[in-house]
């Protein structure tokens, strides 16, 4: 297993989406920790997890229309 981190930015709009997207991707996924910095005007979203491609993020959160890319850090 390969713990890894990773960052999108998110078309997120709405503070309660927040928690569905943890839910979608708790249920989804091994996932450790995800937080999204609704402050931040790209919408940052972090996720910590375990054998999970950054492609597997973006086509799960585009299921419930939130669009995310990767955040080149």
């Amino acid at each position: 297993m390969k713990h890894q981190i990773l960052i999108f930015t998110t078309s997120v709009s709405k503070k309660k989406q927040i928690k569905h997207i943890k839910t979608l991707l708790k249920n989804s996924f091994k996932i450790f920790h995800i937080s999204l910095d609704f402050e931040d005007w790209e919408k940052v979203l972090k996720v910590e997890c375990s054998d999970v491609s950054e492609l597997e993020i973006i086509s799960k959160l585009r299921t419930i229309n939130i669009n995310a890319a990767v955040l080149n850090h």
